[in-house]
């Protein structure tokens, strides 16, 4: 079924695998919430490139092997669609998965991918590392990554953007806004983390002077994400916290029952630069909601 009424298109890329199912049904409340959505469905299938396959099938008979194969991955999310009413177009494609998931985001002008932290290629389980990984390296639009036993409540609210001054951060405070206008009123909650004050003889007063500058320092890293919020007439409520950057995150979002997170892929800690597989990956697994990585 597809819907010409469309102002916001998300892919989402199934292979059959639980984790794939998952992030459709939360693409599917996802769409219910905000409207106005219409699902790009899409099934990669990789290419076959053994010369022995090759020398006995022609191009035409493996195009329609794998595109067959590709229609029989798509028959269950189909059905879940078909069910729930929403409004989708379906494809196979032949190519790297990675790539061809992120090129047909953009040929298709969809605004987000949703999909599975875990999937199946041809022959087996994939880890996170893989295609998953490649989307959110590759894709320059935000990116949900939804467990297999991924828990939400209300899709998007209440949701926990993590903040700490950098571009891709700002970014995530912006797709925070966006979808919170197109939503509906959604409680937002802020997290910025510093590093924790290292232990010291010094005496307690010494201890809180430190403990204040932090939090100082917390407000002024902040400030442009917040003033991003308040100008799109977002309520929000801003919280600091000092440790580990995934672990906080993580306690957070469970802490205050929050039913989508989003971070920048790259950030900063309280010094330093953030590589992806550092603080974005550490949050992915500390959590059961699913999480938006904003590049």
């Amino acid at each position: 079924m597809e819907n010409m009424d469309v102002t916001n298109r998300i892919l989402v890329p199934v292979d059959g695998s639980a984790p794939s199912q998952q992030a459709l049904r939360f693409a599917i409340d996802f769409t219910r919430r905000c409207g106005g959505t219409e699902i790009e469905l899409l099934n990669v299938q990789a290419p076959i490139e053994s010369g022995l396959v090759r020398a006995q099938l022609s191009a035409r008979t493996i195009e329609e092997g794998l595109t067959g194969f590709g229609e029989d991955a798509l028959q269950s999310s189909r059905a879940l669609l078909d069910e729930a009413g929403i409004g989708y177009r379906a494809q196979v494609l032949i190519g790297r998965f990675g790539e061809t998931i992120c090129r047909h985001a953009l040929d298709t002008g969809c605004e987000e991918i949703i999909m599975g932290s875990r999937g199946m290629g041809m022959f087996g389980n994939l880890m996170l590392g893989s295609v998953a990984t490649q989307v959110v390296q590759a894709a320059s639009l935000p990116v949900t990554l939804v467990k297999s036993k991924g828990e939400w409540g209300t899709p998007f609210d209440p949701v926990l953007v993590a903040v700490d001054g950098s571009e891709n951060a700002l970014r995530a405070v912006r797709y925070v806004a966006l979808r919170a206008r197109r939503c509906g009123a959604a409680r937002v909650h802020v997290l910025n983390i510093q590093e924790p004050i290292a232990g010291s003889p010094g005496s307690a007063v010494d201890r809180e002077e430190a403990e204040r500058y932090r939090r100082e320092h917390a407000l002024l890293l902040t400030e442009i994400a917040r003033r991003e919020l308040d100008s799109a007439g977002i309520s929000y409520e801003f919280e600091m916290q000092f440790g580990d950057p995934a672990i906080e995150i993580a306690r957070a979002a469970r802490s205050r029952a929050c039913s989508h997170v989003v971070m920048g892929t790259r950030g900063l800690g309280a010094a330093t630069a953030l590589m992806l597989g550092s603080v974005a990956y550490k949050a992915i697994h500390g959590v059961d909601v699913p999480v938006t990585l904003v590049r």
